[in-house]
């Protein structure tokens, strides 16, 4: 066996994956033609999620109580923290054609271990 770090990200990559796409099916639907789109893509150390959507609209964070982290009492609004949390870097953009957006996040095998088979 080698050392292998991306074995390593496997639950924060299919759990970044899990809420992106969640928020993106919720947004999308209804919209004729249109679906979500995922890519995941990676190199020995880091992984990247992408999730288009067909909302234009910026992402919303929503507001962190006293404690720091979403009040676990609302409905929502912990997908984007747990993805921010998770990743080492977030971001977003507008797409053109088709209208909507991007929401992305990278994710850093940077100090964790795992192992994988050759």
């Amino acid at each position: 066996m080698h050392y292998c770090k991306l074995a390593s990200l496997a639950e924060s990559t299919e759990l970044v994956v899990s809420e992106l796409v969640t928020n993106a099916v919720k947004v999308t639907v209804g919209r004729d033609g249109l679906a979500v789109s995922l890519r995941v893509s990676g190199d020995t150390a880091t992984v990247l999620v992408e999730v288009w959507d067909a909302d234009p609209r910026p992402p919303v964070l929503k507001p962190l109580g006293d404690d720091g982290v979403p009040d676990p009492g609302e409905e929502g609004g912990r997908g984007l923290f747990l993805v921010a949390m998770l990743s080492s870097r977030w971001n977003w953009y507008p797409t053109q054609d088709p209208p909507g957006k991007i929401i992305w996040c990278e994710l850093e095998a940077v100090g964790r271990e795992g192992y994988c088979s050759t």
